[in-house]
């Protein structure tokens, strides 16, 4: 990855979502700070259950002290999950702001130009997903794999950010997450120097039709408001990637946009992703 595209990535993607929450076991204490001595202000940050990359701090404290906003941006990047802790209701102009001062990244416009060359919006700056409205089972397959966002451009965003404004009772199910750079370590050494010495790329596309059942594809219509969309080209994207700030190799393709990977034959490639996906 070049240090030109590498500072390109250093975007995030917004994302309302109608239940959120994460599983909070023991919490294991990583830092804690002193503001200053006047106020005396004490901040805990601290590891989510048993996890490996998961880590919290409380939102407020992200606020008012610049060394808690400091040590906040660099463990995420160290852990790749950040969960905000807030009583506080925020509009989307009070939630940007927290998340830029816990990344110090830049909301991504989701601008990109078709293959016969139009500039379309792909993405609403903020998306509201499923406003209103319990998950049907279609669009609930759509999102119950794992998978990675933004991956069908050529420069996906560094980080998604989730709020989740109106929770059921029961606090809803959990929101997963998988560390790829620790999934890139417990690959067989054999399979990691095949990718690495054959340099192997992902093909992705924002619709891989089905490629990969029993996952759903969005199915974007061709005809319509959303035929430019469709019409976004296929994009290349290293399986051993590099993240920009801890510099971490770590697994990169998402099954829910791949087609298959360049230099195999379709049926190959789709055998060797769904090899990795299964590891």
């Amino acid at each position: 990855m070049t240090d030109e595209k590498a500072s390109k990535k250093r975007s995030i993607k917004f994302k309302y979502r109608s239940t959120v929450s994460v599983s909070e076991r023991r919490t294991k204490i990583l830092n804690v700070h002193l503001c200053n001595s006047e106020t005396l202000h004490h901040t805990t940050i601290s590891k989510i259950g048993d996890s490996a990359f998961a880590i919290q701090v409380h939102s407020e404290d992200l606020l008012s002290c610049d060394d808690v906003a400091r040590e906040t941006r660099s463990s995420f990047h160290r852990n790749g999950v950040l969960c905000i802790r807030s009583d506080r209701p925020y509009i989307e102009e009070g939630f940007e702001a927290i998340v830029k001062r816990a990344t110090k990244l830049e909301v991504k416009e989701q601008i990109a130009k078709t293959t016969d060359g139009e500039t379309v919006i792909y993405g609403r700056r903020f998306q509201k997903l499923n406003q209103g409205k319990t998950l049907d089972r279609g669009r609930y397959n759509f999102f119950a794999h794992f998978h990675t966002d933004d991956s069908y451009v050529e420069t996906p965003a560094l980080a998604t950010a989730l709020y989740g404004q109106t929770l059921p009772p029961s606090g809803g199910g959990d929101t997963e997450f998988i560390s790829m750079a620790e999934a890139w370590k417990l690959l067989p050494t054999k399979t990691r120097s095949d990718i690495e010495n054959n340099n192997l790329r992902v093909i992705h596309g924002v619709d891989n039709r089905g490629a990969f059942p029993p996952r759903e594809s969005p199915n974007i219509p061709t005809t319509g408001p959303l035929a430019p969309i469709a019409r976004l080209p296929d994009v290349f994207h290293k399986i051993r990637s590099i993240h920009p700030v801890s510099h971490l190799p770590a697994l990169y393709f998402d099954l829910d946009r791949a087609k298959t990977v360049a230099g195999m034959s379709e049926d190959e490639g789709k055998q060797f992703l769904s090899q990795l996906q299964s590891w």
